[in-house]
């Protein structure tokens, strides 16, 4: 089953595709996009845990950096 829809195409075409992709599933399963919405409403999108991924990419690059020298 489907967790996710994806914009597969950057475009105002990509963006018609998912948006009819979106309609469509919300139209034929609307237990499933209720679970989707439930779901997605329990990811935190704060800046707090976007800084921390950004700290934690940049550790991995500095430690892949420093092994790579050695």
């Amino acid at each position: 089953m489907v967790s996710s829809l994806l914009l597969k195409l950057f475009s105002v075409q990509g963006l018609n595709w998912a948006l009819d992709r979106a309609m469509s599933y919300y139209a034929q399963n609307p237990d499933w996009w209720e679970k989707l919405v439930r779901k997605a409403m329990k990811i935190d999108f704060s800046w707090d845990v976007s800084a921390d991924q950004y700290v934690d990419f940049y550790n991995q690059i500095v430690t892949n950096v420093h092994a790579t020298r050695t």
